[in-house]
């Protein structure tokens, strides 16, 4: 059973773990309610909130987010939701090594794709997509080739590109395998209770 927190706890938990709010003040009841809503905003489907008390209570996996991406001033927010989600794949991905569980992570791109599907994958305009091909850095810029008078980006780039210029489609992907990842880390947890 996970343990949610009331807002007022949350904030004493966090001001126990020294966290402050990017002006450096203390975390207060309505900066831990100000994040909750960005964390439901942009991960509503991992339900980290619960609503169905008066006043919303936020999981400890919620807490570890505002600690490490909303009240992290280190980076900017979408490179701190970044890391915290490519950790935390990380981290279960070990989980699963270690107790030999079977898991398999799909890839953003599994293989070349031209610019028209690079541009739709992204939401973008396939003119819009040229232009940053044009202005890649130099490990990146010669990552494509033609075929069948096709422009085609091979699929390791064009995985580097979407986590460095498309960041809000690229934290979508690693959501929906961290999502995986803990349904089977949470199938296993079942399974190894029963058996107990």
């Amino acid at each position: 059973m996970f343990k949610f927190y009331t807002i007022i706890e949350s904030v004493e938990l966090l001001r126990q773990k020294g966290i402050n709010i990017k002006s450096g003040d203390d975390v207060y009841y309505n900066d831990v309610y100000k994040g909750m809503c960005m964390l439901q905003k942009y991960h509503s489907h991992l339900h980290w909130i619960d609503y169905q008390y008066r006043s919303p209570r936020i999981s400890e996996s919620g807490i570890e987010w505002l600690e490490k991406v909303y009240f992290n001033s280190n980076d900017s927010f979408k490179k701190n939701d970044i890391v915290f989600f490519e950790k935390k794949i990380e981290d279960m991905i070990l989980f699963c090594k270690e107790n030999h569980i079977h898991y398999k992570l799909r890839n953003l791109f599994y293989k070349d794709v031209t610019i028209k599907t690079f541009a739709y994958i992204v939401h973008r305009k396939k003119r819009d997509i040229q232009k940053i091909l044009s202005d890649l850095p130099p490990e990146l810029r010669n990552k494509y080739y033609y075929y069948n008078s096709q422009k085609y980006i091979e699929k390791d780039a064009a995985n580097k590109i979407c986590k460095l210029y498309f960041q809000k489609r690229y934290i979508e992907y690693l959501e929906k395998n961290y999502c995986r990842l803990k349904k089977l880390v949470g199938e296993y947890d079942e399974k190894s209770r029963i058996k107990k």
